[in-house]
């Protein structure tokens, strides 16, 4: 899809302008160093705050948010967004299901309704950050907005969060079930959909 490949690119742009943004911030840090902790995805501020590190300008990935890369640091810059329908409707195209992840983290429950009205699936309603108190809110939330519940560890690997978060949440099964259950209706529904083209 060619949106979806805008998107990559333009990630790409912002990851090399924060690594120029540090740079002129006194810290030398290789564009290749940062690339190459990607592999072969698509890099984004996770891979540069692992170079910093790699490279002792920062004593733990939580200092490279905290000092250069989170809203309102010197090395942050802004990525590329979609409005909810479009990016709804580019999940949906791709065969996925359009999940609102970590609410408690967004800040503003007033988002929800809107996104929900813009066609979202489901809302991660277990999560690591989400106190029980939480879970049952957005439980709540998501029965009135009819939405799935879904949770998630939010882990991006050992040195992601400071440890690793896999399986820190445990979510019922039958969030699963449902979860599987919708993506192969909207598979079906896309199926469809590129047959009548």
């Amino acid at each position: 899809m060619a949106k979806l490949g805008e998107m990559a690119r333009d990630r790409t742009s912002r990851a090399r302008e924060i690594v120029r943004r540090l740079q002129k911030l006194g810290v030398p840090l290789p564009w290749e160093d940062v690339a190459a902790l990607a592999a072969e995805g698509t890099v984004g501020r996770l891979h540069i705050a692992r170079a910093l590190l790699a490279g002792g300008w920062v004593g733990h990935q939580h200092e490279a948010f905290a000092k250069y890369l989170d809203k309102d640091k010197p090395a942050y810059v802004p990525r590329l967004s979609l409005p909810p329908g479009e990016a709804i409707a580019l999940i949906h195209r791709s065969g996925g299901v359009a999940v609102l992840a970590h609410p408690k983290l967004i800040g503003d429950d007033k988002v929800i309704p809107e996104v929900a009205a813009a066609g979202l699936d489901g809302l991660e309603v277990y999560h690591t950050r989400h106190s029980w108190h939480d879970v049952a809110k957005y439980k709540k939330m998501a029965r009135e907005l009819g939405l799935l519940f879904t949770g998630g560890s939010d882990c991006h690997g050992p040195a992601g969060k400071g440890e690793v978060l896999l399986g820190k949440i445990l979510a019922p099964a039958e969030c699963l079930i449902a979860l599987q259950e919708r993506a192969k209706e909207i598979q079906a529904t896309e199926n469809r959909r590129v047959t009548a083209e």
